[in-house]
């Protein structure tokens, strides 16, 4: 196995016994025994589904720490806002909604900024990423909008991204 490779797996086997243990929240010898062995035969497997370039790169502790602010301050915020926006939605007598799929550009190149990006929208609700496509080496979104307010690209960019673009930016390019 190449060097950049076992690194990758490494990687890849410490992400999964985080997430091992944040989900079975055991310290039991037993289950972290379990955990380490099931998080390296799932390395073993996915690795290479997981990680498409520099596996060092997601381990970088100022993009960690970035990484948490924005998932914890920018993310909660917009998630909020848009769980308050569909609520009133709902409780609307009229429901004046014009759902609709839009395009909306992107300048992020990097592929995990990319999944970031159309995750983070997708997890405001109101909003879900159905596709990510590259057309002459830029990146576009196509997004289901719950109430379309412009056709316009641009317009329509700043309403569904807002300010996590250059977040996202920050942290992985």
């Amino acid at each position: 196995m190449k060097e950049k490779n076992y690194l990758t797996c490494v990687f890849t086997a410490v992400f999964c016994f985080i997430l091992w243990e944040l989900l079975a929240a055991s310290v039991v010898p037993r289950d972290i025994v379990l955990g380490i062995i099931v998080s390296i035969i799932v390395a073993l497997f996915s690795t290479r589904f997981f990680v498409h370039n520099e596996g060092g790169k997601m381990w970088n502790p100022v993009r960690l720490l970035l990484m948490g602010g924005y998932a914890f301050g920018k993310m909660a915020v917009e998630i909020v806002k848009a769980n308050v926006d569909v609520a009133l939605r709902v409780f609307d007598t009229d429901m004046r909604l014009h759902p609709g799929i839009v395009r909306i550009p992107t300048e992020l190149k990097d592929e995990y900024a990319l999944s970031v990006l159309a995750n983070s929208i997708t997890l405001t609700p109101g909003t879900i990423t159905m596709e990510v496509e590259e057309e002459n080496g830029k990146n576009y979104f196509y997004v289901h909008w719950i109430d379309v307010q412009t056709r316009d690209e641009n317009e329509a960019a700043d309403a569904i991204k807002g300010s996590m673009e250059p977040d996202v930016r920050r942290i992985w390019e």
